[in-house]
Order: C-alpha cells, then sequence, then structure tokens
C-alpha cells in the first residue's frame, strides 16, 4: 500500500492560534472554541480510519489518497479518503459524531441526537448525499484529464495527478472572524502555564507566574503569527510580539 497524506488541519491550527491569542472575554471566543471543538473532532475521525485502512494491508494493493482538494468548473471539492485500485476507486467519507443517528433517506436528512440533550436534534449534511456528490465530481475531474491521453491513468499516476493539482484551504482567520488585529495578544506564553508574557533573561525566558524556565518558548508565539497572518517578518515585528527590544 502507498499512503498519499496531504498536510491538512490548518484550519484547526489556526483557530487553535486564534483562541490562545485572544481575550477570554472576547465576544467572539466562545463561538471560536466551539467550532475549534467541532474540527478537533472532525479531525480524529478522519484520522480513525487509518486503523481500519491498515487491516487491508496485504489483501490487495491500493493507494490512499486523504484530503484532497481539486479545482472544478471554477469550484473547489474535497475527498476525506480516496482509495485507488487497479481497475476501482472507493470515496470515503469520515465522521465522528456521538449519540443516536438517523438517516432519512427519502428527505436526504441526517439528524444527530446527543446524549445529553435528547431534546434537541441537530440536522447535519446527508453524508452520503455528500460522497455521491464528490463521486461524480471527481469522476468528471479525472475524465478532463483523461481525455488529453488515450491511455488509462493507474493508480499511481492518479495519485500523482491529484498531488500536482491539490489545492491546500487557506484562509484569512482574523478577516474570517471578523477579528481586528489590535485585538490580539501578544508576548510569549508560558508552556507550563500558558499565561502570558514570559520575561527573556540572556540565554532563557522565565514565567513571572510559575517561575518556569524555558530556552525555546517563543517557538510557538513565532508560529501563532504565521497561522494568524501569514506573512513574512520583520525583525521589529518580532520584537513587537515578543516583548523583547
Amino acid at each position: 500500500m502507498i499512503k498519499q497524506t496531504y498536510r491538512r488541519s490548518i484550519m484547526q491550527c489556526k483557530l487553535d492560534a486564534l483562541l490562545r491569542r485572544l481575550p477570554p472575554q472576547h465576544e467572539k471566543y466562545s463561538q471560536i472554541e466551539s467550532e475549534l471543538g467541532k474540527r478537533r473532532s472532525g479531525d480524529f475521525g478522519e484520522n480513525s480510519i487509518d486503523y481500519y485502512l491498515s487491516q487491508l494491508s496485504g489483501i490487495q494493493d491500493y493507494i490512499v489518497v486523504k484530503c484532497a482538494r481539486l479545482l472544478l468548473n471554477n469550484h473547489h471539492f474535497q475527498m476525506d479518503t480516496l482509495l485507488l485500485f487497479p481497475s476501482f476507486f472507493i470515496l470515503l467519507e469520515t465522521k465522528h459524531l456521538t449519540g443516536t443517528l438517523l438517516f432519512d433517506p427519502d428527505y436526504q436528512q441526517f439528524i444527530q441526537i446527543k446524549k445529553e440533550d435528547i431534546n434537541h436534534e441537530i440536522s447535519r449534511q446527508d453524508p452520503i448525499l455528500q460522497v455521491k456528490m464528490q463521486y461524480n465530481q471527481f469522476k468528471r475531474w479525472l475524465a478532463n484529464r483523461q481525455s488529453t491521453r488515450s491511455t488509462i491513468y493507474s493508480p499511481r499516476e492518479i495519485s500523482l495527478l491529484i498531488t500536482n493539482h491539490h489545492v491546500p484551504r487557506d484562509v484569512n482567520i482574523l478577516k474570517d472572524y471578523n477579528i481586528d488585529p489590535t485585538e490580539i495578544l501578544t508576548g510569549v506564553a508560558c508552556p507550563n502555564c500558558n499565561k502570558l508574557a514570559m520575561e527573556k533573561h540572556p540565554r532563557e525566558w522565565s514565567c513571572p507566574y510559575c517561575k518556569h524556565q524555558s530556552k525555546n518558548a517563543h517557538t510557538q508565539t513565532l508560529i501563532d503569527y504565521y497561522f494568524l497572518y501569514g506573512t513574512p517578518i520583520s525583525i521589529r515585528e518580532v520584537g513587537k510580539i515578543l516583548h523583547i527590544k
């Protein structure tokens, strides 16, 4: 088995950085916290499929392509997991949901009822309908490229083709949630107590609250900056966000 895994969960990383750098009393804090929980749950569900796929090892050669995002007719579509076999392919849509799940094929509805609130029904997108749509989109996408050659692509060639055309989803997280950059907290967070801001000493960082010391505590702050802004940073800006001169 050959496994192609794209870098994913960039949105989760951005939400994590945003929540870490947003004052707890901010009006958007609870909304972002809730969305981050959903993203983590979704990523857990997608990663858990790897165990079951490993059970197929040795049965037949196949290629796994995960989280491919492709462009079709000026619109993007994404597939959670794509299994490429020599003569066919399988699309898997993974969900990680708790409680009671109800499928209504007549009305194409998917209902979730959580144990903690059995009187509240959550209507979700029908995963069966979602996979059927992705199936048709991928067939059309592949047909558009197949028309340029006379021979049929092999699974390995299809995986490479997808890799070359994969478009990672990226968003401006601050703009997406309408948050002013001036509301973002700066300073180095203590890796022990998570409080801001650690103080810089000649060879290490020191937390004024729990007295924890670290030589590389600033690394996470720079990573947060990348996920929140995604732009090159100057020496002056580094000093500003790390609270050093």
